[in-house]
């Protein structure tokens, strides 16, 4: 399995996620103030929130599929081509180079980029905007005149 690792204190990086959580937290809160215990959250309330999303959102749009609608479907994935995925990852993580004796974060860094070559190759992710640059650090504002 391969872990994809955004780059350190840049939510912006994952937004979709970052929304689908706020609306996650938002519906758990609801089930559980419905149970009269809102200051605490259960399992069951998280479990409530995510089938209703689930089965109610429409992440394309007012007449696009529910969540539910699109997982029903879906082709999955065989074992074949998983295994086929991850030796272009593989593959793609060599071309960039060095692999040991690197920090954390220029390893993580490496690997999003073999997992993002990857998902290009198998033609499982297609841009359509530019790319989200990365914040400018305090240090790299220190030079700018």
């Amino acid at each position: 399995m391969n872990l994809l690792f955004s780059p350190p204190h840049t939510p912006e990086y994952n937004g979709s996620i970052e929304a689908g959580i706020g609306s996650l937290k938002t519906r758990t809160e609801r089930y559980a103030t419905r149970a009269d215990h809102s200051t605490y959250w259960t399992s069951d309330d998280v479990a409530a929130a995510q089938s209703e999303a689930n089965a109610t959102a429409r992440p394309r749009g007012e007449t696009g599929p529910t969540p539910d609608q699109l997982w029903q479907t879906r082709r999955p994935i065989t074992t074949a081509e998983r295994v086929l995925f991850q030796e272009v990852v593989l593959w793609h993580r060599h071309l960039l180079g060095k692999t040991e004796g690197l920090p954390n974060t220029e390893e993580r860094r490496m690997q999003r980029e073999a997992i993002r070559c990857a998902l290009v190759e198998h033609d499982i992710l297609l841009f359509s905007r530019r790319t989200i640059p990365l914040p400018i650090t305090k240090q790299k504002t220190a030079i700018i005149p």
